[in-house]
């Protein structure tokens, strides 16, 4: 049976659990305002009956405090990250594009594109009525100057903010790293703990607080399972197994964690990228880590889409039968245009997965300068089975990505630059200059490896003829003032020049004519262009007339090519001689019309005028930017809601400890007055019974 003092033991239970509920509410208050801290519980329960063999059978023996947990709701805590990983990929775009807006704002404090365009078209409408102001043409080679200007300048922000990114990829794997590290250890502190039979609240704390700031970075899975003994499944051990994956793979398993690393690439993707652009791999695999998984979010695939959104107008194409081991034939290509091409000079070319360098490329086109098929030529050979095995699939260079990022923004103005230069080069060439000679170029590509590019290839008077190892020849005619058209053409048996059709035999090298791309505007870019040297430093150079006049019975002779020193040739080409050509060339501004088209008329940027540029540029930008605002709001509003939900679980209320804390008093209170009223019916049993 149980003692007669029994009654105190049961009071001191009372006393211990109520001062343990009392510490963890005091424990409560003073962490409610520390982030990431769960409210925790005594939980109670009775403390295991004594049997005393009595009709009765056995005697309560008090209350303990089974453990002390905390509250939390695994449910909420997914939410809560899924959510987090939106609002991180939404937030950092928000924060990025707006400076890729800035680049293209145009006001009085800051003149952008439209402002710049204007001033030059508007000098060159003054030159249209005073041709030979040699201070009028001055100006509009300066304003023209300055323009170029503005889409170096903006270039080179691009290409400094695509390094910026780069830098913050690089700090945000170093983060998440140290963040796994962090979580590996306290999964080792918490077995620890808990094996020996502790609770290790305070710690889970800190964990699921490093995960509330990894899924913002990346999208995360996390579970944990009790772990069993192997002999007796029934029995538990106390420890846990934790594993926490990102897109499927392990980024911590238990006491372990799996490093990402930085590798610089050899080649870069877009034509306008910098150098030293990370990829990110697993440091123990070098499986590279896809960034662009639909199943990933967070704040480092958005530094990814900025560093690398190309809108996927990366160059794609079919694997040419004719492709050899040393080069690798692309047909069927998405980009046609060669004013579009984004694609390195020298970079990696993709077939079945695997990458190989090319150092330089080369293009057919046909009759139309539309690209018919791209040559790569490799860095090394590859075997011809791998070839014949990849012949007819899709391959492609660099990688589609499904975001307008930086390379989106650098390729729209080169293809805007190259387009707007070639159409007033084209012009420039086909006129005379102040002095009466044939025009020049106004624009130019500057850069330290090649020096100044003219793009002056394509314009040739008159008609030349090449005839090609296998009888085919291109026929090179100016039907017009500045237009170059070619007609192809093949040698008969009686070794007459016919004129080829789509339905000839022979149409396998119909319209196609070979050229390398340093002779093309794709050499031209937002970065480079500048104004020709020449016609910087002597304004006279600037073409504004095609004007000259053919003598009756003028020979057939291109009269570009007449010598003008060359008298009575001379006389024969023109009607009124050297001086008075000269003279009426200088005063002329027949070309001024065709000029002054450019600004508005002529379709240059994406199916309207140059001067839509800056619109259509806007227009894209202005989306995004909006986009990314309105969804970090509504991802920042959902956070608030969940976290709400959570914290009505997890979260320390003020008053509701309040309450428990008197509650918790007047139970020890209580404890503490069993303990004296059988104080005192012991000293009535002790010193007064049997007296």
């Amino acid at each position: 049976m149980s003692s007669q003092f029994f009654g105190l033991e049961i009071g001191h239970t009372g006393l211990t659990a109520f001062q343990a509920a009392i510490n963890t509410t005091a424990n409560n208050i003073s962490n409610v305002e520390t982030p990431g801290y769960s409210k925790q519980k005594v939980n109670l329960e009775a403390q295991s009956a004594l049997r005393v063999y009595q009709k009765y059978g056995s005697t309560s023996t008090g209350v303990v405090p089974k453990d002390i947990t905390r509250s939390r709701d695994l449910y909420y805590d997914q939410k809560y990250w899924a959510n987090q990983a939106s609002y991180g990929y939404y937030d950092k775009l928000d924060y990025y594009m707006p400076q890729i807006e800035e680049f293209y704002i145009d006001n009085t404090a800051k003149p952008g594109f439209n402002t710049l365009f204007g001033d030059m078209f508007n000098t060159l409408n003054a030159l249209k009525s005073d041709a030979g102001n040699t201070a009028i043409r001055a100006q509009a080679v300066s304003e023209a100057q300055k323009l170029t200007n503005y889409f170096n300048d903006t270039a080179n922000q691009l290409s400094t903010l695509q390094e910026t990114v780069n830098d913050e990829i690089k700090s945000t794997v170093d983060n998440i790293n140290s963040i796994a590290k962090k979580i590996s250890l306290l999964n080792k502190q918490i077995n620890t703990i808990e094996i020996a039979g502790g609770t290790a609240n305070d710690l889970r704390d800190s964990r699921d607080l490093l995960i509330d700031e990894l899924s913002a970075i990346v999208t995360v899975d996390a579970s944990e399972a009790k772990v069993v003994n192997s002999n007796y499944p029934d029995m538990q051990t106390g420890a846990t197994s934790f594993t926490l994956k990102i897109d499927g793979q392990i980024l911590v398993k238990d006491n372990d964690y799996f490093e990402m690393e930085c590798v610089t690439r050899k080649e870069p993707y877009n034509q306008s990228d910098v150098d030293g652009l990370y990829d990110i791999q697993w440091k123990n695999t070098h499986a590279k880590i896809n960034f662009q998984s639909y199943s990933l979010s967070g704040s480092l695939k958005a530094l990814f889409m900025i560093r690398d959104g190309n809108d996927e107008e990366n160059l794609k194409g079919i694997l040419d039968a004719s492709s050899s081991t040393s080069q690798i034939v692309m047909s069927s290509p998405s980009i046609t245009d060669i004013n579009s091409m984004n694609l390195p000079p020298a970079g990696q070319i993709t077939i079945n997965n695997a990458n190989y360098n090319y150092d330089s490329i080369t293009f057919t086109t046909d009759e139309n300068g539309n690209v018919r098929s791209y040559t790569f030529n490799l860095s090394h050979a590859i075997d011809q089975a791998q070839i014949t095995k990849a012949s007819g699939q899709r391959i492609y260079v660099g990688e589609a990505v499904n975001y307008k990022g930086i390379p989106y923004y650098q390729n729209q103005m080169n293809s805007f630059v190259r387009n707007f230069a070639k159409t007033m080069n084209d012009i420039q060439l086909a006129g005379r200059d102040r002095n009466g000679d044939m025009g020049q170029v106004l624009f130019a590509a500057k850069d330290e490896e090649y020096g100044e590019r003219h793009f002056d290839y394509d314009v040739t008077a008159g008609t030349s003829t090449k005839t090609t190892d296998n009888g085919y020849c291109k026929e090179v005619t100016n039907d017009s003032k500045y237009k170059t058209y070619y007609k192809t053409y093949y040698l008969n048996a009686a070794g007459e020049k016919v004129l080829a059709t789509e339905d000839d035999n022979k149409n396998e090298d119909l319209f196609r004519v070979s050229t390398g791309d340093d002779d093309t505007y794709y050499r031209l870019t937002a970065k480079n262009i500048n104004i020709n040297d020449a016609v910087y430093r002597d304004a006279a150079l600037f073409s504004t007339t095609s004007y000259y006049e053919l003598a009756d019975d003028w020979d057939g002779r291109n009269p570009y090519d007449v010598d003008p020193d060359d008298t009575e040739s001379y006389s024969k080409v023109f009607k009124d001689g050297k001086k008075t050509v000269l003279e009426k060339g200088i005063a002329s501004a027949d070309l001024m019309d065709d000029i002054l088209k450019i600004q508005s008329e002529k379709k240059i940027f994406r199916g309207g005028g140059a001067d839509d540029f800056l619109q259509v540029i806007y227009a894209d930008i202005t989306v995004d930017t909006q986009e990314a605002s309105v969804f970090a709001d509504n991802h920042l509003s959902i956070q608030a809601e969940i976290d709400r939900q959570r914290q009505s679980v997890s979260g320390v209320d003020e008053d509701e400890e309040a309450l428990n804390l008197v509650k918790f008093q007047n139970a020890y209170n209580l404890s503490a007055k069993v303990i004296s009223v059988l104080k005192e019916m012991y000293d009535q049993l002790i010193l007064s019974t049997g007296v």
